[in-house]
């Protein structure tokens, strides 16, 4: 498994561009490197004596002038490719230009332009076109120099181990860069790394008036995989996956590992139809399930709002039976619309549902503060589909403010009538990594006077895959303050058990289809078993989500579970429902 990883990532290193190398990065430096030698070739020829070649060297020089600029300004529209003629006809202008100038001197330092080709090349090149770029641009220095009558070999032998020397360690420096932006297990970006080329791609489409589509594809029954026959065969199907859809797209496009079980395909120009076409052959490609959501950019957002419709869109894939492609449209809809302006006016209910100590008299230990909203333009919207909307239209993190300060201050009023209990809370991930975000909560619960200790942030396992050192800094000042934090669907997502023994947790909320399965004549006990296992390992305190009947009561309690929640304790409702 470790050898197939280092082959992988040797293979990057020797085949693949740097992470830096986006057209207009690439642009900018070549353009650069251009003009800067263009320039210096002109100071050198106004430093020397006049003679015939003279007015050849200032037209090379000014003609190499004009290609930088006009590289710097439009060289977003060329491919990797076209980058490397261009350093190649760097080395044929380096060696043109020492054939020219007749003083020694002068050949010396027109020679050090050979660090800007072979820097370049190590920078954004593929390590074996890197080399033989280095290599020509080597040649030239020496043969230039040495065929020189007045100088030694030993000079163009000096230019060209400096020009090795500086190329090869900004090579390596550069590939180390990398290597954070590309998964070691495929050999494709990953998430931090596509996110990166993203910006560059939708900033390149914003200056020539493109319009990249995305698609988001997700393994069906991926977790099965790795539960049921071991984490070497889920690797195993992941690796295949990527090798497989790197053959059937073409190097305009870009494929990332964005989690987990999925991926991110994006196309630097295409249709939703075409884009649909491609993720449907993509599909039939391979053996396992796989879902897909795919959507297009629109002039002027940012990449977060365009990955969080894609998202949309293979959420509502997901939900409709899996194993198909859904198109979230561009434009922004009425749904999207209409719940910008409730969020504006506040106009967002607040339901709970109550927490429950197992065994004994059932008592309430707590509420799940749910956000409800009903749709004029689509009746039959979901809360789920609906906080989908706000995260795809970046309305999450003022919708869960509303939430918050809501249930606090509601729950705040009829927990003075009946027993204190804690309130759960749910918070998205996007918000949790924003900066102020501690300082928010802060703010509502002294707006509320709601007890700290009393306040649970509910968040989702999923937010835990990549340890964001934002939200991990976020949840240990939290509970520095004296709020709880619980993981939500645990045992739903794919965090290691060493990842979790790390995170500031102080309780668990279990997967509702665990629970589902708890019954005397399934599997499910053994499920809940080994879940309740692993937070009783991790000194976590559980509560089971979706209790539907009294079979799964006895099943949990069985299990030695002690806090649950569903319909059989009561459906979520108003504040005005408690404490009467």
């Amino acid at each position: 498994m470790v050898g197939l990883r280092v082959t992988r990532l040797q293979q990057v290193w020797l085949q693949a561009p740097s992470a830096l190398a986006t057209p207009a990065v690439i642009g900018r430096v070549i353009g650069a490197m251009y003009a800067v030698g263009g320039i210096h070739g002109a100071i050198i020829a106004s430093q020397i004596a006049t003679d015939s070649a003279t007015p050849v060297v200032y037209s090379a020089a000014a003609l190499a002038t004009a290609i930088g600029i006009a590289t710097a300004v439009w060289g977003y529209r060329l491919s990797l490719v076209h980058y490397e003629i261009l350093a190649l006809l760097g080395c044929v202008s380096l060696a043109f230009g020492l054939t020219l100038v007749t003083d020694d001197a002068a050949a010396v330092g027109l020679a050090s332009f050979a660090v800007c080709i072979g820097v370049s090349a190590a920078l954004f090149f593929a390590w074996t076109h890197a080399v033989v770029i280095n290599a020509v641009a080597v040649a030239c220095v020496v043969v230039g120099l040495g065929a020189r009558h007045n100088l030694t070999w030993a000079a163009g032998i000096v230019a060209a181990a400096g020009t090795l020397l500086i190329a090869g360690s900004v090579g390596i420096l550069s590939r180390f860069a990398s290597d954070a932006n590309v998964d070691s297990l495929t050999g494709l970006l990953n998430r931090r790394g596509f996110d990166h080329q993203l910006g560059f791609a939708l900033a390149d489409a914003k200056r020539s008036g493109g319009r990249p589509v995305l698609v988001l594809f997700d393994l069906d029954r991926f977790k099965w995989i790795n539960d049921s026959q071991g984490h070497h065969v889920g690797d195993a199907v992941l690796r295949k996956v990527a090798d497989v859809w790197r053959s059937h797209i073409d190097k305009t496009m870009m494929l990332a590992r964005y989690g987990g079980d999925e991926f991110a395909l994006l196309l630097p120009e295409a249709t939703e139809d075409e884009a649909v076409a491609l993720s449907e052959r993509l599909r039939a490609s391979i053996s396992t399930g796989c879902s897909a959501g795919v959507t297009s950019w629109r002039q002027g957002e940012s990449g977060s709002l365009l990955v969080g419709r894609a998202d949309i869109a293979l959420y509502k894939a997901k939900h409709s039976g899996g194993s198909q492609t859904a198109v979230q449209p561009v434009h922004a809809s009425a749904v999207a619309s209409e719940l910008r302006k409730a969020i504006e006016q506040a106009d967002i209910a607040v339901h709970y549902a109550p927490i429950v100590r197992l065994g004994g008299d059932g008592d309430i230990v707590g509420y799940e503060a749910l956000m409800r909203w009903r749709s004029g333009a689509d009746p039959g919207i979901t809360p789920a589909e609906a906080i989908r909307v706000a995260e795809g239209h970046d309305l999450i993190a003022a919708l869960d403010r509303i939430v918050l300060e809501r249930a606090c201050r509601e729950v705040a009023e009829f927990a003075q009538r009946s027993q204190r209990a804690f309130l759960h809370v749910n918070v998205s991930g996007r918000e949790l990594a924003e900066r102020n975000y501690v300082a928010t909560v802060e703010e509502i619960l002294k707006r509320t006077r709601w007890p700290a200790g009393l306040l649970v942030l509910e968040v989702q396992e999923a937010v835990f895959d990549y340890e964001t050192p934002a939200v991990v800094r976020n949840l240990r000042a939290l509970r520095d303050r004296g709020i709880c934090i619980a993981i939500d669907d645990f045992g739903g997502g794919y965090s290691s058990l060493s990842q979790l023994e790390t995170l500031p947790i102080d309780m668990a909320k279990v997967n509702r289809k665990f629970v589902a399965a708890a019954t005397q004549e399934s599997a499910g006990p053994s499920l809940i078993g080994v879940v309740a296992a692993l937070a009783d390992a991790l000194d976590l305190p559980v509560i089971a989500r979706g209790v539907e009947n009294s079979a799964q009561v006895e099943a949990l309690i069985a299990h030695g579970y002690q806090f649950a929640q569903g319909s059989l304790f009561g459906e979520a409702q108003p504040a005005d429902a408690f404490g009467r």
